[in-house]
């Protein structure tokens, strides 16, 4: 099983702390006809129990359908055997900031802005990733960044051979194109690889 730019796309819920817990709803003025954010005090227990771990950084999101997609990822490997791969936007320490983001032709926008028509994502929490695949008994066999993770398998070599007896111009736009995959201000560090599998 192998996914990119997936477990990004699943709804999550936002929650803030302001000395209590809150969570972040979205609620539509009919009279105004525009959409505005309201917070509602967190007062179940069990979720403030998960929020404990995001004290330090007082800001946390949780996506409990991309949990339960991936318990049955863990739930496929273990019972079948093989091995899942996956890369995305993510993070192992919880941010400081929230993550979500929308974009609309390769531009930040912002939320209620072209509605049902631009890109909705937020970082994958990598850390819960792995825990799931430790409660079943599945091996981590890699979690880095993309960068490392592509120089591992090859890529600078592959850019240097792409890059034998070309033009000026192909071999800016090979090293271009090999920078914003590595580069740790683009892709290089933002984007995290997951490889599990069966013990």
């Amino acid at each position: 099983i192998y996914s990119n730019e997936f477990f990004d796309c699943f709804p999550i819920r936002q929650f803030y702390k302001k000395i209590k817990w809150y969570e972040k709803y979205i609620k539509y003025n009919e009279i105004q006809k525009i959409f505005n954010f309201i917070p509602k005090e967190v007062d179940n227990i069990e979720l403030l129990n998960t929020l404990e771990k995001f004290n330090d950084v007082e800001v946390a999101e949780i996506s409990d359908s991309r949990k339960k997609y991936f318990e049955s990822v863990c739930r496929h490997i273990k019972k079948n055997s093989g091995i899942c791969i996956t890369i995305d936007y993510g993070y192992k320490d919880p941010p400081k900031n929230f993550s979500l983001q929308t974009i609309y032709n390769h531009k930040k926008t912002h939320l209620f802005e072209n509605l049902g028509s631009q890109d909705i994502t937020a970082h994958v929490n990598f850390d819960e990733l792995i825990n799931i695949a430790y409660n079943y008994d599945l091996k981590i066999d890699l979690f880095s960044n993309q960068k490392d993770f592509l120089n591992s398998c090859g890529l600078e070599k592959r850019k240097e051979e792409l890059q034998k007896n070309k033009n000026e111009n192909t071999v800016k736009k090979i090293e271009l194109d090999y920078e914003r995959l590595t580069n740790k201000s683009q892709m290089g560090e933002i984007f995290k690889v997951l490889i599990i599998s069966c013990l």
